[in-house]
């Protein structure tokens, strides 16, 4: 099974125990059967005798410890089968606990494992490949699917080796007892075979359906939370509400489809062990008549065929968990084995502390279409620029390519003279300290989010970035300053305030580059005049890129250009610009003319 093997390594640090663990639970399956071992011998050699009958000859496994007792002393027997079946009792319960503590204790830490690596996966993978999935999706597999793939280590295999086991003691003592009654094992053998194979056919289909529609439903559910101020604004939570009620009746539908395969060979199974419990007191009254088992063998031998008759019962359901885990895990193995080609070519060079970079003709298409077309781009260590043009210009995807967040398609990117290509990915990406223009906040502080990338850093060095951001206009007024914790992505706090929250998360990771995106957009211009100028402040060694819409914010930089679909129409100081009046005059004009209106 592949998905077994792809689960083993996750798991595989603790097989001693679980070894140990496996020999409990056949070691308390073996007790349980031998008791009707006993059961037989105090009814042959105990009961039968008190009643006046004479003491039988029994097959059972155990019955060389009365062989030195007379007929007569039933007490003694009685004592010793007595011993015998409280210590088995003793076994079983104690073998029950070891083995049920210990194969919880050991696979949760496998479960957590997977966990770590489905979130690794998404944590290090590019957007080409998490644009495959949806967000319903990754949140079954990072949270849903490796408790399926656990419970094939702590459920199915341990439960299934005991029912084998079972079968095979249950076979063997009825062997001992008579041939003949072999009959009903065969007979039930073949039929709850069938029935499985049926079984597992449909069930397959049913949990594939069933992790589909519950993806969907996390997806519903994630967006309806966190565009819960879109939906309150266009007052639609009706509609909402009904699309919720959609997705949630596909998934009922899909359990209930479920329920009902399951529903309907339940009913077949035990239809089946009613027929078979029929079959059982006949073979049992046959023998019993012609004098083929004695009492207690007639008694044990009931057991055993029951006992087969449920063991068979519970493979087949097992059986069925497993395709359902096994659903899972090619779901999740799949995700964590495919190849993300946005990792491939990186080299294990380290940037240096005061990076030059360079883009030379750096193109990327997006399918017939050029996002940029042959963008050139000098940045020496320290140099300012700022970036203008129009919605869909490029800008954005331009100051995610220098950072390596998404692959170029044409030209060449080069740190300190060397293609970027020959860098560690992650040392890259650790040279920029960016701004985001989609805000993101953690549920915690405003303190944590300021210092995320150094969660452990100095109390003074987040206040000082705070500061740098105009953080401190707002954080310093409410109850618990800094200390505030935001509601999950940042609910609690305006736009504006996000985007300075935002900022000074960019200027306490302290990288030698520092790209902010459009990250004032939300703030007026005298807010944005401050933060600008504190950063050239605090920050005026390190090379800075500024996008936005505001030809002001970007007027003091060492070079502008002007994007037009994706290419450079525009390049220059501003005084050079302003002495061309072309497209950025032209904003900076109307710009600065509305702010005087």
């Amino acid at each position: 099974m592949k998905v077994l093997r792809k689960a083993i390594p996750y798991f595989k640090e603790y097989a001693p125990a679980y070894v140990f663990a496996i020999f409990c639970g056949l070691v308390n399956t073996a007790v349980w059967m031998l008791i009707p071992q006993v059961l037989s011998l105090i009814v042959d050699r105990v009961l039968n005798p008190l009643l006046g009958a004479s003491p039988e000859q029994n097959s059972s496994i155990l019955a060389f410890l009365i062989d030195g007792f007379g007929t007569d002393e039933y007490y003694k027997i009685f004592g010793v089968l007595g011993g015998v079946f409280l210590a088995l009792m003793a076994v079983g319960f104690a073998t029950f606990y070891l083995k049920w503590v210990l194969l919880h204790g050991i696979c949760l830490p496998g479960d957590f494992k997977l966990r770590r690596a489905a979130l690794d996966k998404i944590h290090g993978s590019g957007n080409k490949l998490l644009r495959e999935y949806s967000s319903g999706e990754l949140i079954t597999i990072a949270n849903s699917d490796p408790v399926e793939v656990k419970d094939i280590f702590a459920y199915i295999i341990p439960f299934l080796l005991e029912a084998v086991t079972s079968i095979v003691m249950a076979v063997i003592f009825l062997v001992r007892m008579n041939w003949i009654s072999l009959s009903v094992p065969i007979i039930i053998g073949t039929i709850f075979s069938v029935m499985t194979v049926f079984y597992m056919r449909r069930s397959e289909k049913v949990y594939d359906a069933m992790w589909e529609k519950r993806s969907t439903l996390n997806t519903a559910i994630q967006e309806s939370i966190y565009g819960i101020r879109t939906i309150k604004s266009y007052a639609r939570e009706k509609l909402r509400r009904s699309y919720f009620d959609k997705k949630h009746g596909e998934l009922d539908g899909a359990y209930r489809d479920a329920v009902k395969t399951e529903s309907k060979y339940e009913f077949l199974y035990q239809g089946a062990i009613s027929a078979l419990f029929l079959l059982t007191a006949a073979v049992t009254i046959y023998l019993g008549v012609t004098f083929s088992l004695t009492t207690g063998e007639c008694v044990s031998y009931v057991s055993y065929a029951q006992s087969m008759s449920f063991r068979f019962m519970n493979i087949s359901f097992l059986l069925a968990d497993l395709q359902r885990c096994n659903v899972s895990g090619k779901r999740l193995f799949g995700f964590l084995d495919k190849h993300d080609d946005t990792l491939d070519g990186y080299g294990s060079e380290k940037v240096s502390a005061r990076p030059n970079i360079e883009l030379k003709n750096v193109t990327v298409s997006g399918g017939e279409n050029k996002i940029l077309g042959g963008v050139s781009l000098s940045l020496p260590y320290g140099k300012k620029v700022g970036v203008m043009g129009r919605t869909g210009s490029g800008k954005s995807v331009l100051l995610k390519v220098m950072q390596s967040f998404i692959p170029i398609d044409g030209g060449e990117i080069l740190i300190d003279g060397k293609p970027y290509k020959e860098y560690e990915k992650g040392e890259i990406v650790r040279a920029f300290s960016f701004g985001m223009q989609e805000v993101f906040l953690f549920s915690n502080t405003i303190a944590s989010n300021i210092a995320f990338y150094d969660p452990h850093g100095e109390e003074s060095r987040i206040r000082e970035c705070g500061m740098i951001a105009e953080v401190d206009e707002f954080a310093l007024k409410m109850p618990d300053g800094y200390d505030t914790v935001v509601g999950e992505k940042g609910f609690g706090l305006s736009g504006g305030q996000k985007q300075r929250v935002s900022i000074a998360r960019a200027v306490y990771k302290d990288a030698p580059v520092i790209v902010l995106d459009d990250c004032t957009s939300s703030l007026d211009m005298t807010t944005e005049r401050k933060i600008f100028e504190n950063i050239k402040r605090a920050c005026g060694g390190k090379t800075t890129v500024i996008a936005t819409h505001r030809a002001s914010a970007v007027a003091d930089c060492d070079e502008i250009i002007f994007l037009e679909d994706g290419v450079v129409a525009e390049r220059g100081t501003f005084g050079e610009l302003m002495a061309l009046d072309g497209r950025y005059a032209e904003v900076y004009k109307l710009q600065e003319g509305e702010v005087v209106a």
